[in-house]
């Protein structure tokens, strides 16, 4: 069959058209604006939250909740204002954490602990606010279900609080806004896909109204303060491409609270978003991670001083010991920059003590003696900022987009793979016929291999590569097909869920009253996917296999003009090529020496013998790959799924076939 390459060409091109990427498709949901509304009051112009993240309350980890006591007597010392439980609340993961999972028991623990901090504590449960983090949403079809434990055991649930949005107000002398936003996913992905927050622009525009509301409602200043689960890194566009940066930005917020990112991935997390909102003004905000509860018993007090907001984390190993937390200067790395117009220097040195011993005196000398100090921190008593440089997990994490990120790997390496497979075909196309070529394939003598320049071996590799019509078809095929069509089918919510697809461009889920949603979930959440297989599996299966075909028809080359050369020199009749010594019929007929023929046959020359060690390696993480997804997602389906599980294992064992030289 003869094969026209520019029309290929075309159809490759014009089905990468097709692809239009997007960083967000999800389905529509009817409470991505809904808000709910609390206000409490307070005494003063000081207020103060606790806020503790990923709880992981887990079965095969009791401790995690049974260790929580601590955080209850802690809250009888502090005696917070708010609690803020900012998501991943049950670990909702198996005992081998290989798949994801809800587990009712996780929430009714969660539930019975709360009840317990409360009565310890000391603290009003309805100022207990709980909000969904991702391991919260592993496998439930839709909210509202049956599977949604969020909505029957949280705290939120117990005060009909179910709104994407909590907005919270604390009235005093001054007025402080808590905003928290519940970006999980409408249709939670199990493990591993499950990674972003995912904002829409409703809910965005609904943020954005109701943080407008209280600064037109109220007769005091209002200083706001905005907490999630997901970091501002870790949270996608929404559908418009818009962001809460430039929103919370321009409402002039002092801090965004998150969690997600563990304290063993980096202790502390901060981060100065600054943005132009106008043509001459910028406005900014701090984006402050907490790490774990989980392995680090991490928790935070929060204060906001006449508008000044600063914080201290303690690690609960402990009894909580006496704590100091200074209100005002602010610590000068963490303060917010505000104008030098509004700016009015106060005279006052503000500290807010936590303790369960009696303090004596201002010197915080405690009833037993113990005289405690406050840790040591620059201050700037005239409004100065001093950002700290920030290290470079802290960019990686926190200061690198990575939706955006995602986009730049994932289509540099398909841009990459492309020319991979079009240049060399281009230029084999161009050359094979003319006479030039077939000299210079020929002139490859191993007396001249010190004399070739590099490059000379890297196009040779290349186009001798692309030799083989049905292997260089199959694999535009392949790539094609993982651009355009679904990769692997599997339960990408319950366990007794609708089979899913999911596709370059995220997931098609079915929705709970069947069939699918005809639109595909957010595709940053696949990136845990698609990223190690195209980077780790895909690129080595193409080279491979022009490593496989070049190296043939190196070896064949220079036998063949060693051959050539003995004809020459002896002038006797030449047959055909023959890499082997032909052994003695009565030698072949023997299995065992068929068998040894056929090894040293297979792997050739130290060349070969490296290109199938590199195969062996690349299935290897190809099949381990495949074991995670199947772990996740269901053994059968992702199985019985070719274009993930066992197109790249046929192409590497076609490719080690079909370069075998047989001896005649």
């Amino acid at each position: 069959m003869a094969y026209d390459l520019p029309f290929t060409l075309f159809v490759l091109l014009f089905l990468v058209l097709l692809q239009t990427p997007s960083s967000s498709w999800r389905p529509a949901d009817d409470d991505d604006a809904s808000v709910s509304r609390s206000a409490f009051p307070m005494e003063g112009d000081v207020a103060w939250v606790v806020q503790v993240s990923d709880l992981h309350i887990s079965t095969y980890n009791p401790e995690r909740a049974a260790e929580l006591a601590l955080l209850g007597t802690a809250l009888r010392a502090i005696r917070p204002h708010l609690l803020l439980v900012t998501g991943d609340i049950t670990d909702a993961k198996n005992q081998q954490r290989t798949s994801s999972r809800q587990d009712e028991y996780e929430w009714i623990t969660y539930k019975k602990t709360i009840d317990a901090i409360v009565g310890s504590g000391g603290i009003d449960k309805s100022r207990i606010f709980d909000i969904r983090g991702n391991h919260d949403t592993y496998g439930v079809p839709y909210r509202g279900g049956k599977l949604d434990f969020f909505s029957t055991y949280s705290v939120n649930s117990q005060f009909k609080r179910l709104s994407t949005i909590s907005s919270i107000l604390l009235q005093g002398d001054r007025s402080y806004q808590f905003l928290g936003i519940d970006d999980t996913m409408n249709v939670g992905i199990r493990f591993p896909a499950n990674l972003f927050g995912h904002s829409t622009d409703k809910r965005i525009e609904a943020v954005n109204s109701e943080l407008q509301y209280w600064t037109n409602h109220s007769n005091v200043p209002v200083t706001k303060v905005v907490f999630g689960h997901f970091p501002m890194s870790f949270t996608a566009s929404s559908e418009k491409g818009q962001r809460y940066e430039s929103v919370l930005a321009g409402q002039s917020i002092s801090a965004y609270l998150c969690g997600h990112l563990h304290a063993k991935v980096s202790k502390q997390l901060w981060r100065y978003h600054e943005i132009r909102t106008t043509e001459d003004h910028k406005s900014s905000f701090w984006e402050w991670e907490l790490g774990d509860w989980k392995d680090s018993r991490l928790m935070r007090i929060l204060a906001i001083d006449g508008g000044a907001v600063s914080f201290i984390d303690h690690t609960l190993k402990h009894a909580l010991q006496t704590s100091i937390l200074i209100t005002y200067p602010t610590d000068s790395r963490s303060m917010n920059m505000l104008d030098s117009e509004k700016w009015s220097m106060r005279n006052d040195i503000n500290v807010l003590i936590f303790s369960h011993q009696f303090i004596s005196n201002v010197f915080v000398l405690d009833s037993h003696g113990v005289k405690i100090s406050s840790e040591q921190r620059p201050f700037s008593v005239e409004g100065k900022m001093a950002i700290p440089t920030s290290p470079w997990t802290n960019y990686l994490l926190f200061e690198v987009q990575w939706e955006g990120m995602y986009q730049v790997l994932l289509w540099s390496n398909l841009a990459f793979t492309i020319v991979l497979l079009f240049i060399p075909k281009l230029l084999y196309h161009f050359v094979r016929r003319s006479s030039s070529y077939q000299r210079w394939a020929v002139s490859i003598p191993s007396s001249s291999i010190q004399q070739r320049k590099p490059y000379f071996w890297l196009v040779w590799f290349l186009m001798e590569g692309t030799r083989s019509k049905p292997f260089w078809f199959s694999m535009v095929t392949y790539v094609l097909w993982l651009i355009e069509m679904p990769w692997f089918w599997g339960h990408a919510t319950s366990e007794n869920g609708e089979i899913a697809q999911m596709y370059l461009s995220g997931w098609s889920v079915p929705i709970h009253d069947g069939g699918l949603t005809g639109n595909k979930l957010s595709n940053p959440d696949v990136l845990v996917i698609t990223l190690p297989f195209l980077y780790l599996v895909l690129v080595p299966v193409i080279v491979l296999t022009y490593g496989l075909f070049a190296e043939k028809a190196t070896v064949f080359l220079q036998h063949r003009r060693r051959v050539v050369y003995s004809l020459d020199s002896t002038n006797v009749h030449a047959e055909s090529p023959r890499l082997l010594p032909v052994a003695p019929r009565a030698s072949l007929m023997k299995f065992a020496d068929k068998m040894v023929s056929m090894v040293i046959q297979f792997c050739g020359s130290w060349t070969r013998r490296a290109l199938l060690l590199a195969c062996l390696i690349t299935a290897a993480i190809h099949l381990k790959l495949c074991s995670k997804l199947m772990s996740a997602y269901g053994t059968v389906p992702v199985a019985l799924s070719p274009p993930l599980t066992w197109i790249p294992l046929l192409l590497l064992g076609g490719a080690a076939y079909c370069t075998v030289l047989h001896a005649d």
